[in-house]
């Protein structure tokens, strides 16, 4: 029973440590974004490529109450 709390507690924590990176590589990709758009904004080429490039899917969740659920682009 004790190993099962410990896995239980681990896999909380490593989640919590998920979420806090995303959400800096979500900062992150924001900065570079404005960067990005002030550098190259006059270029529609580079423009899309970077548009393609940061968008997507997420974040994926692999179980959903009452069934399955397909991401979205985010």
């Amino acid at each position: 029973m004790e190993a099962s709390r410990a896995g239980r507690r681990e896999h909380v924590e490593a989640s919590a440590d998920l979420e806090a990176v995303s959400v800096d590589i979500a900062e992150r990709v924001r900065m570079l974004d404005g960067l990005v758009r002030y550098r190259f904004g006059d270029n529609p080429a580079l423009m899309e490529g970077w548009s393609s490039a940061r968008d997507v899917l997420g974040p994926f969740r692999s179980k959903v109450a009452g069934g399955s659920q397909t991401p979205k682009a985010a």
